[in-house]
């Protein structure tokens, strides 16, 4: 009886195709948890993350070739409080080091 190298090679590649998924969505979820950053929604939706004890939001879209599309217009606090021009680039910037940490393209769209 001897070993057919073609079904091994393949269960090989599958099994780690399949380990490389998990990987990437446990460290996907570790930055998020890290960040304290939800996402919900999936071709559009809302990321929300922590920045110095305050909630942010943005509205993102998926764009073409990038991960988050998100209008700078659409940058705000949860509690409905408009963020002033300096806390909303800390908040881009916060949204941008969570992306970069994540392995995740992120543009944002002055639309103002």
């Amino acid at each position: 009886m001897g070993i057919d190298w073609q079904t091994l090679s393949i269960t090989l590649l599958v099994i780690g195709g399949l380990l490389w998924v998990a990987y990437r969505v446990y460290k996907s979820k570790t930055i998020d948890h890290d960040f304290s950053c939800v996402i919900t929604g999936e071709r559009f939706g809302e990321i929300q993350i922590e920045l110095d004890g305050r909630i942010a939001k943005a509205e993102y879209d998926v764009g073409m070739g990038v991960d988050f599309v998100i209008n700078v217009s659409n940058v705000a606090w949860v509690d409905g409080i408009s963020p002033g021009a300096e806390e909303r680039l800390e908040i881009i910037d916060q949204l941008k080091r969570w992306a970069s940490s994540r392995g995740s393209s992120i543009e944002f769209v002055d639309d103002a």
